[in-house]
């Protein structure tokens, strides 16, 4: 992804010439004699660096700026099991890339999630779906997760849960028996 900055800065003569004083850019990002910072960054992390800024009778000043680049924020669940009418679930919904903390929901537009079943939002990469299954049915949905970049990053996965009408029992295990006791 493209990202782009314009230093700007205030007082001397114009026009202003603008260079890297100490430190590295992201590799992929570039800074002009304009002050525009263009590229695209080919790996995250923090990084620290200083700029310096001449007028035209060059005259200076010099400012230590951070960058943090953040990897694409996505949602990483595909798919889901097959449900059924009455069944209780608790599944996780999982995405990689941004930053602390997210905020999950249904994107502007989606289908609903089958009745009887919400998003449980978390400021982490992992939400859940849960609840009891009230209805059988196709239920195409988009998911959406958004992070606490600035400006946010949003990221959304069409998704859809099957729920089925079928018999199942409600007793997981049998009880215990003892020998010679009936």
């Amino acid at each position: 992804h493209a990202y782009t900055f314009t230093f700007e800065a205030t007082g001397g003569l114009p026009p202003y010439t603008w260079t890297l004083s100490s430190g590295n850019l992201p590799t992929g990002l570039s800074l002009s004699s304009s002050g525009l910072v263009t590229g695209a960054p080919a790996n995250s992390g923090h990084f620290h660096f200083s700029v310096r800024v001449h007028d035209s009778l060059q005259r200076g000043a010099v400012s230590s700026r951070d960058l943090t680049i953040v990897d694409l924020l996505e949602v990483v669940t595909a798919s889901f099991p097959d449900l059924n009418v009455g069944w209780e679930i608790n599944m996780e919904v999982e995405a990689r890339g941004g930053i602390l903390p997210f905020q999950w929901g249904l994107a502007p537009g989606s289908g609903p999630l089958p009745p009887g079943l919400s998003i449980v939002g978390s400021p982490y990469n992992m939400a859940m779906i849960n609840g009891v299954v009230a209805q059988a049915g196709d239920f195409p949905f988009t998911l959406q997760v958004t992070d606490g970049s600035a400006p946010p990053q949003v990221a959304t996965r069409d998704l859809i849960i099957s729920v089925g009408n079928r018999p199942y029992f409600q007793d997981a295990y049998l009880p215990i028996g003892v020998v010679g006791h009936s």
